[in-house]
């Protein structure tokens, strides 16, 4: 522990240059980690290498001897994300955590259950799910950017795991620290993530567009195989000729319907307007197999196996409510 006056107290101005030119330019470009997403980013980074400055004094005494190219690699070395995943685990939640609670003020509409979904999914991470990630997730051969998809896509699967496994589990917690419970989250955190899943929905629009030729009938099949809803603007898109009474059978409620009896139900439909005719159990495998196309060319693009066949039914449902939100304003196709 330094004590006031102590050389270990003073970090040279020399050096305090170096430091912003290594975070800002090489570490955490602004281009990749905008600051009005990460508005305190070089503060906190600036923050752990001054706990290490004044802590190691071999770091320091290495440090302070280095000509300005030897002294970048050693703050690099020390303050990368992969150095910081590995052995600082509570500065990266801090780094991340207004785009988690960004991440769950979207998604969690209840205001009343935020607070208790945040603390839960902080003391996950810090209860052994970080060393989880670190383990699955080979920052030496990924860009940061994907960190940063991967990273928020396990936010997701957590915040998931906490709403599926019921209220009784949202408790106060004490085993959090303070600093990353007492935050106050600006819009621009809402901002950050907006662009994470603006991110997502972009990589699945690119992949709908392989299949342009089916694209629409791809897009209703997966709205009824997860219960999302299905509108009459969706029916008309599949089937432009489509009458009022396949409109009501397509997007009738199937939420508390058996698969089995759901596509029997709307098979009639499909047959009506394919040219081919289909046994309802192979318009389910078809349904399941395009999901499943999804799955694989998500992860291909992640280069990582962040998606399985349930956890694609949120990144689905948020994707299918914003383009319906846009279809509202969209005239119908006659």
């Amino acid at each position: 522990m330094s004590h006031p006056g102590d050389p270990s107290d003073v970090i040279p101005a020399g050096l305090q240059s170096v430091l912003q030119k290594t975070v800002s330019l090489k570490l955490y470009p602004h281009d990749l980690f905008p600051r009005q997403s990460f508005p305190d980013l070089d503060a906190i980074v600036s923050g752990l290498f001054r706990e290490i400055w004044e802590s190691h004094a071999n770091f320091r005494i290495g440090l302070s001897a280095a000509d300005e190219t030897r002294a970048g690699e050693m703050i690099a070395a020390e303050l990368s994300l992969p150095s910081i995943l590995a052995r600082h685990p509570r500065t990266l939640v801090m780094i991340y955590r207004q785009l988690i609670s960004g991440f769950v003020r979207r998604l969690h509409r209840r205001q009343d259950e935020r607070q208790d979904i945040l603390q839960e999914i902080f003391v996950r991470l810090f209860s052994g799910k970080l060393a989880k990630i670190q383990n699955k997730f080979d920052a030496n051969f990924k860009q940061m950017p994907s960190f940063t998809s991967y990273f928020m896509v396990c936010i997701r699967n957590m915040y998931v795991d906490i709403v599926r496994e019921g209220r009784n589990l949202l408790m106060k917690r004490n085993d959090v620290p303070q600093e990353v419970l007492e935050m106050v989250v600006p819009s621009r955190a809402q901002t950050c993530q907006t662009a994470f899943l603006d991110e997502e929905f972009s990589k699945l629009r690119i992949i709908l567009q392989l299949h342009a030729s089916c694209r629409e009938k791809i897009e209703l099949a997966l709205k009824l195989k997860f219960r999302f809803g299905v509108t009459a603007h969706d029916v008309r898109c599949c089937f432009p000729s489509c009458s009022t009474a396949e409109i009501q059978a397509l997007s009738a409620d199937f939420r508390n319907t058996r698969d089995r009896d759901m596509y029997q139900a709307i098979v009639p439909v499909f047959n009506r307007h394919e040219p081919k005719p289909v046994r309802p159990d192979t318009l389910r495998k078809w349904a399941e197999s395009k999901t499943s196309l999804i799955v694989s060319h998500l992860n291909r693009l992640h280069q990582a196996t962040v998606y399985d066949s349930e956890n694609i039914a949120d990144l689905l449902g948020l994707f299918f409510k914003e383009d319906d939100d846009h279809d509202k304003t969209q005239p119908l196709p006659l």
